[in-house]
């Protein structure tokens, strides 16, 4: 939910969660998905900075996207993909965990 994007945000990336802009790097976090999967799991959030602020908008293509580098990933994982709006935004996260 968007309290609960709100919530991880105001943490600092750790061994169990990074922060991606945009998916621009989207390679880079599947990479950072794939140690995560490797290890004790975790989350990782397209569209928050850095700083946890929300940063980009997401069309069709974007979910394409990201649901194709998923498939790519060996063997399967049970991924859980979540699309949270921004409130009063036209902006969304992606979250993979």
């Amino acid at each position: 939910t968007y309290d609960d994007i709100i919530k991880i945000t105001q943490t600092a990336e750790s061994a169990v969660l990074e922060f991606k802009e945009t998916t621009g790097q989207l390679e880079r976090g599947m990479e950072t998905l794939c140690a995560f999967l490797n290890a004790r799991g975790g989350t990782v959030l397209f569209g928050v900075s850095d700083s946890g602020e929300s940063k980009d908008k997401y069309k069709d293509k974007t979910k394409r996207d990201i649901v194709e580098a998923i498939r790519r990933i060996e063997p399967i994982a049970p991924i859980e993909i979540s699309y949270v709006s921004v409130l009063n935004t036209d902006k969304f996260v992606v979250a993979l965990k």
